[in-house]
C-alpha cells in the first residue's frame, strides 16, 4: 500500500517548484533546487531528473529530432539525435523523417548559396 503524499515534504515542494522550470538548462535549475531547498547537488539532480521523468511519461514534454554533422566545430557524418522539450518550436521535427526532409532542404539551401558564389580567384 503506497503511503499518502505530504504536500509540505521537500520533494513535494521541488517537484511544484520544477513544474515551471521544463524549459531551463538543467545546471541553472539544479543549482536554484539546491539553493532553495537547501540541499546537496545529488539530491537537487535526483530530483530533477525523476520530475523530468514523470513529465515526459504525464505527456508534458515532447520529442524533437535533429539531424547532427558537425561536433566540437568538426564535421561528421549525418546521424540523428533526440531529445525532449516542453514547448517545441513551430518548425521543430517531431518524427526522424520530418529532421532529415528538413536537413535535407537546408543543404539544398546551402548548395543553392554555393552556387551564387564567384568563381574567379579574389584577390586579398
Amino acid at each position: 500500500m503506497a503511503r499518502t503524499i505530504n504536500a509540505n515534504s521537500t520533494r513535494q515542494k521541488a517537484f511544484k517548484y520544477l513544474d515551471g522550470q521544463l524549459d531551463k538548462d538543467r545546471n541553472v535549475v539544479v543549482t536554484a533546487v539546491m539553493k532553495k531547498f537547501t540541499m546537496g547537488k545529488s539530491y537537487a539532480a535526483t530530483l530533477y531528473q525523476d520530475h523530468r521523468s514523470q513529465a515526459i511519461d504525464a505527456g508534458k514534454m515532447t520529442k524533437v529530432f535533429v539531424v547532427r554533422d558537425t561536433k566540437d566545430g568538426k564535421a561528421i557524418a549525418p546521424h540523428i539525435t533526440s531529445h525532449y522539450v516542453s514547448t517545441p518550436e513551430t518548425d521543430a521535427s517531431t518524427t526522424a523523417k520530418k529532421a532529415v526532409t528538413a536537413y535535407g532542404k537546408t543543404l539544398k539551401a546551402r548548395i543553392a548559396l554555393a552556387n551564387k558564389l564567384p568563381t574567379t580567384k579574389a584577390t586579398a
